[in-house]
């Protein structure tokens, strides 16, 4: 709380204004002599903007990297697609179904098994990719102020995980993760997120049409 002499040099002020005929709030004068509160802890904000996008109903996550972009649809329920090329994937609890072009859907189990090999693959490095990058603990991070990315106004911030790895986490005004890069030459370098709450739960495709 502002002490005795400010708050009688503020009731002075206000006053004085106020015999000159100008218009004034008290209530911002006051709000101005009050403490200004501490930021919040910068790991506690990149915490909770992973747990909002967790909360959502949907979101994309696409990974990119080599001049390649791989999205992923994931729903509340854990379910995703995954578009690799012109190849389809769908992966409904531990079932995996995969549609190329001209085909039907088909499991992936009755796929020749360089078809498995290949999606088990890519499936595998996307889930990983999400897993490690919305991770809650283990972590500490530091505010690196704004940046604006596809006219966006961003919060950034670094992340540091154990003595050796760090990534930069891109938050939205709305408090949700909207980019994740990382060092190293992966295919997972940046990690965008968008589309949020806007798909449609993914269900096992058998009965859709070929395309």
């Amino acid at each position: 709380m502002p002490d005795a002499q400010a708050w009688f040099e503020t009731l002075a002020l206000i006053e004085s204004l106020r015999r000159k005929g100008a218009v004034i709030m008290v209530a911002i004068v006051a709000a101005a002599l009050s403490a200004v509160p501490a930021a919040a802890n910068p790991t506690d904000e990149v915490r909770a903007a992973i747990l909002r996008l967790e909360h959502l109903s949907s979101y994309r996550m696409t990974a990119m990297g080599h001049g390649r972009s791989y999205p992923m649809d994931v729903d509340r329920n854990g379910n995703v697609r995954v578009f690799y090329g012109q190849v389809e994937i769908v992966c409904v609890g531990p079932t995996r179904f995969v549609r190329t072009p001209g085909s039907n859907w088909r499991r992936l189990a009755d796929t020749p098994e360089k078809v498995v090999s290949t999606v088990n693959f890519v499936v595998s490095r996307l889930l990983t990719a999400q897993q490690q990058a919305l991770g809650l603990q283990g972590f500490s991070a530091a505010d690196l102020g704004t940046r604006t990315i596809d006219r966006e106004s961003l919060r950034v911030y670094r992340r540091t995980i154990g003595t050796t790895y760090s990534d930069l986490l891109y938050v939205g005004l709305d408090g949700v993760v909207r980019r994740i890069t990382g060092p190293g030459e992966t295919e997972t370098d940046v990690l965008a997120f968008s589309s949020f709450n806007a798909i449609s739960a993914i269900r096992a495709p058998l009965d859709e049409p070929v395309h």
